[in-house]
């Protein structure tokens, strides 16, 4: 990558990809949290009285990190905008973290290796960091959110969590965003849609295919309707239908999603859409 070219210390440029990896999956695993109705565990803390409460913990620190580097590299601000308030933060939840990943991404690259690890600066909750392990404990930071929520979903009837999911990628996807969907596939994910002449196998392919569409889908709204979700044992077939608007105009279709249940969650290995009523 021509950006990891122009960092004088490879490791940081790897510890800044992983940030933006985690602290992706962590928005939609939050997503998907939001949808199934699970509760977080009481607890006096304002920054988990909520989901939206946490949301805007994972992604305030997120800015928070990356200022606190800059400050003791005398680096110039990184220019980043506090969290967006509880009341608004899962609508702005999307443009926010790429607000906040755009600074991450090259704030770092003219630092030599050594100052990353040649001196102790004392945090704000008061316990000393390197720069290097400040840049671990921000990549560590999304990765025990993550995982706290799905293990707290682990305990709830699958259903609404598969539901759940598919709402969250559809969210996405109506606002031109494939990656809800790719970033809830299997690696040997297969699909089929009318467009296709015959079917895609892997997650590269449907990538490439996916990656053809940015941008340009455009839904008003939608409606998912009849849902069903059949189990049995680590494998989930979810079948319902759908219908978008854009305007005047509305589509309807037919889908099935088959799940499989890996040690990453719950994660589409089979995806097939069929036009029963074309725009009009």
């Amino acid at each position: 990558m021509q950006e990891a070219e122009r960092y004088q210390y490879r490791g940081a440029r790897a510890l800044v990809a992983l940030h933006e990896r985690y602290l992706r999956e962590f928005l939609n695993t939050w997503r998907v949290f939001k949808n199934s109705g699970t509760a977080l565990p009481e607890t006096p803390d304002p920054d988990y009285a909520s989901a939206d409460a946490l949301l805007r913990h994972v992604l305030g620190c997120a800015r928070s990190y990356m200022v606190w580097i800059c400050e003791k590299l005398r680096l110039p601000d990184p220019g980043m905008e506090p969290a967006p308030e509880e009341t608004v933060i899962e609508v702005a939840s999307v443009d926010y973290v790429e607000h906040v990943l755009d600074r991450w991404r090259m704030r770092l690259a003219e630092v030599p290796e050594e100052a990353f690890f040649d001196q102790m600066y004392l945090s704000r909750w008061n316990v000393e960091y390197c720069i290097d392990a400040m840049l671990e404990h921000a990549v560590m930071h999304p990765v025990r959110h993550t995982l706290q929520l799905r293990e707290l979903m682990d305990t709830k009837d699958p259903i609404p969590i598969i539901i759940g999911l598919e709402r969250a990628a559809l969210d996405r996807w109506g606002k031109g965003d494939p990656s809800g969907f790719l970033e809830i596939s299997a690696p040997g994910v297969v699909y089929f849609d009318p467009f296709l002449e015959r079917r895609l196998d892997g997650l590269e392919s449907l990538t490439h295919y996916y990656d053809s569409m940015r941008g340009r889908v455009r839904v008003d709204h939608y409606e998912l309707l009849h849902p069903q979700v059949q189990l049995c044992g680590d494998i989930a077939v979810l079948t319902f239908n759908y219908v978008s608007y854009r305007g005047k105009e509305e589509t309807h279709w037919n889908c099935t999603e088959v799940y499989r249940r890996l040690d990453t969650g719950w994660k589409i290995i089979q995806t097939h859409w069929s036009i029963t009523r074309p725009a009009r």
